[in-house]
């Protein structure tokens, strides 16, 4: 069928200040080095891709709708709230795709080059998409969406779109009544531009990947005894690069540790052979795994009689598997050497794969543990090189990302821990018997102080005493909460001849000196009010703040800091604090407490944590004598609470400089929450159902959008979706029908390439061309009637309205 060949695509934007402000933000505050591209004029990218004048306007009239605050570049914010204003219903996970779809250079930001590429490949790979619906039968194409149509139906339906009346709907026809107004192109050109999207889509998937399971850097991977065999990448008996006839490479990995596995099977081997193959290999029963193909579960006990061929199982992607453990506990001799030191590697192995220590073991871990630190003094006075770590909040599937940024625990330089280690996340335990594994493994060079969150109250609100009953006993629980009693309270940190205070929360109005730390009498439960009380749960008052701390440096060379001469106040005063939200015992405290106890202490600065902070950490600002914050806040849970995006961030202090570095959140096993304290802990299968259909779809926005938010869109759109599809006859508006689920067909098709094509990159590309469609259709009306430009305050915000049309697919 002949097609006439077409072009498109338009030009470029400049590059400011703000820009560049914003592309450091996202970058985590280093300086980025912006690409050329962002530099070209809309002339020179109209030649670069052969774009008409007319659409080059187009684009650009569309583009700088899209970028709300003018700084040439689009973000997730902008587009989103852009989306929402022209009545489009885009999930988080949508305006992510789109982003990663457009982004060449990996910023998470769209200049206008990018842009107009993406306005391109998006014209042809929507065609190529109505070319391969076209191509089958629209009978069968309506029946695979649920609309069974009579031959007179039929008829009607392509009469509708024979606008020649020829008695034939050709494919121009055929896309021009799909809404398509864009060029026309030729089979080969839509194949070219099929096969760079292809591409496109293996880059994503293969730097999401690497993300997922890069190597460990918390430890050394060491074999553990239960399980043996346990690896980040194993083969099977048959290791030979050869395959015998009748047989097939599998790869076979664990979702959320990216260990992998290969085997050689025959295509004639069942479900449950394959699974007796796997538990051969990790040291498990076989009901301890659950199996997942293409983002379905693989149920055993009704297809396990089934063939790997039957399935679809064929080595083209590979089988992904979660743990259901019994809750094996690890013995004694298991967790510590001949020297009764901890084995750091296994009790994180073990931890991993949500296995427990037995009660014994993390009992005793517990009081070594409190034994040590009771013999620490209230202030610790310690050295660089260091580490400095944030609020955990029971996330123990980030510290992997915490010691990827900050270095492996190990004798080579010292981990400090500002606190708040339990409550919130699901692991609280495993991370407070790690950590205090690694205080005996080393017990001069990690120390752990105390937060507010370790505490008995807090614990009892917070969840921790209901995880401590449920793993190790009301006796655990007990032990614990003396521990936390016994860790110190501050930190003095000497770097580059400069000496930097670190405490969890802040300061109190009733330490004005240093000496005075010790008399605290740490060794109990933090009364109502008093300077316990305070260092554990005050924060800055807005004084402190810095409008664009992103803008600061995120690497400080101390010796090479600028002095200023501002006067500090010459006393300590009540006056310098101001009423907290956190309670009516609590003081925050103002700039002037901070200048003034700086000057009186001679120190640099105040780090602490305490606070969820978007990019991991805050700068406040200046101290009174050099040009460095005064105040620094840390916080190293990124996600928080599995639904706040933030970034997690370390400290790294070596040879008189401090360093910011900041790292996204890793996905994590879920649980139901126990139906009493008696209850075991179970795996939401739910939930993991369906953090393996969207590890098919869109692996990408596993790691860029919580789940529960993904979860409340799927289920808001589902239900809508449903209600709307149930209404109306099933004669009316056949096209609009097919126009709507298109990705339907070609991602549900039988036809496993046509599958593999149109998973999830192109549906990306497709919301661009539906974007930019939207948007020529606003522009058209604003110029009969002009909107306000003070309706909207710019700012990019998007509101929290739910949809999201992928997760219907």
């Amino acid at each position: 069928m002949a097609m006439k060949a077409g072009s498109s695509s338009d030009s470029s934007s400049s590059s400011s200040t703000k820009s560049q402000q914003k592309r450091k933000r996202r970058s985590g505050g280093g300086a980025s080095t912006a690409p050329s591209e962002m530099y070209l004029t809309d002339d020179e990218i109209r030649e670069k891709y052969n774009v008409p004048r007319k659409r080059m306007k187009s684009y650009r009239r569309v583009f700088d709708q899209y970028d709300r605050d003018g700084d040439g570049v689009i973000d997730a914010r902008e587009l989103k709230s852009m989306l929402e204003m022209l009545g489009t219903d885009h999930s988080a996970a949508d305006v992510q795709l789109m982003l990663d779809a457009a982004d060449m250079d990996s910023d998470n930001l769209i200049n206008f080059s990018e842009f107009v590429q993406m306005m391109i490949e998006t014209q042809k790979t929507h065609l190529s998409e109505l070319y391969d619906a076209f191509k089958g039968e629209l009978g069968k194409v309506m029946a695979h969406l649920g609309k069974k149509m009579s031959a007179p139906q039929l008829r009607k339906m392509l009469a509708a779109a024979d606008t020649d009346h020829d008695g034939q709907v050709s494919f121009a026809e055929f896309a021009r009544i799909l809404n398509y107004d864009g060029d026309m192109y030729s089979v080969e050109e839509l194949e070219a531009a099929s096969a760079a999207a292809k591409r496109r889509s293996r880059e994503l998937d293969s730097t999401d990947s690497d993300v997922d399971s890069g190597s460990s850097s918390g430890t050394s991977r060491s074999k553990p005894s239960p399980g043996a065999g346990w690896g980040r990448s194993s083969a099977d008996e048959s290791s030979s690069s050869s395959v015998e006839i009748g047989y097939f490479k599998l790869r076979i990995q664990a979702f959320y540790l990216g260990h992998r596995y290969k085997l050689h099977i025959a295509r004639s081997a069942t479900l449950m052979m394959l699974l007796q193959r796997l538990a051969r290999m990790t040291g498990f029963a076989t009901s301890a795994h659950r199996l997942y193909y293409e983002g379905f579960h693989l149920d055993t006990a009704k297809q396990g009689t089934s063939s790997l061929a039957e399935l679809g199982i064929d080595g083209s992607r590979p089988v992904f598997f979660i743990f259901l453990t019994g809750k094996f506990s690890v013995s004694r001799e298991d967790v510590f050497d001949e020297n009764d030191v901890p084995k750091l590697s296994v009790i994180y192995d073990v931890f991993l794969k949500e296995e427990l220590l037995s009660k014994v073991v993390a009992l005793e871990l517990v009081d070594r543990a409190r034994g040590l630190m009771r013999k620490e003094p209230n202030m610790l006075e310690l050295w660089e090189p260091m580490t400095v770590v944030g609020d955990i909040h029971g996330q123990f599937f980030d510290l992997e990302e915490i010691f990827r940024a900050g270095g492996k625990i190990s004798s080579k330089y010292t981990y400090l821990f500002l606190g708040d280690y339990v409550d919130r996340g699901y692991f609280s335990c495993e991370v407070i018997l790690y950590l205090l594994a690694a205080k005996l493994k080393y017990p001069d060079k990690v120390y752990l102080i105390r937060g507010n969150h370790e505490s008995r109250k807090t614990t009892r609100k917070m969840g921790t005493l209901e995880e401590c009953r449920i793993k190790y006993g009301k006796k655990f629980y007990t032990k614990l909460m003396a521990c936390f009693d016994a860790m110190p309270l501050y930190a003095l940190v000497h770097t580059a001849d400069k000496r930097i205070l670190m405490m969890h929360g802040g300061l109190s109005h009733r330490i004005e000196k240093l000496d005075q730390i010790e008399a605290i009498n740490r060794f109990n439960e933090p009364p109502k009010y008093g300077p316990l009380k305070d260092c554990l749960w005050t924060d800055p008052y807005e004084d402190n703040e810095v409008p664009d701390f992103a803008s600061l440096p995120h690497v400080w060379n101390l010796k090479k800091l600028k002095r200023r001469k501002e006067q500090a106040p010459s006393s300590f005063s009540d006056a310098f604090f101001h009423p907290c939200d956190r309670g009516s015992t609590l003081k925050s405290f103002g700039y002037p407490a901070v200048a003034s106890f700086l000057k009186r202490n001679k120190l640099l600065s105040i780090f602490r944590a305490h606070e969820q902070k978007q990019l991991g950490y805050e700068l406040y600002r200046y101290g009174p004598e050099y040009k460095f914050p005064g105040v620094v806040t840390v916080f190293s849970a990124p996600n928080y609470t599995d639904k706040s995006m933030n970034h997690g961030a370390v400290v790294i202090i070596r040879k008189g400089t401090i360093k910011f570095r900041l790292y996204r959140w890793r996905l994590h096993p879920i649980y139901n929450s126990p139906t009493s304290p008696s209850a075991p802990l179970e795996k939401d299968l739910l939930q993991e159902d369906f953090v393996q259909f969207l590890n098919w779809l869109h692996p990408t926005v596993l790691r860029k959008v919580p789940l529960n938010r993904l979860m409340e869109e799927f289920h808001d759109m589902f239900v809508l979706d449903s209600k709307r599809k149930s209404s109306g006859s099933a004669d009316e508006h056949l096209w609009t029908f097919l126009d709507e689920n298109l990705m339907d067909v070609l991602q549900l098709s039988k036809d496993p390439a046509i599958r593999r094509k149109y998973k999830r990159k192109t549906k990306a590309m497709m919301l661009w061309y539906l974007g930019y469609d939207l948007f020529k259709e606003a522009l058209l009306q604003e110029e009969v009637n002009e909107r306000d430009p003070d309706a909207d305050d710019g700012s990019g915000h998007a509101s929290s309205s739910r949809g999201g049309s992928f997760l219907c697919m």
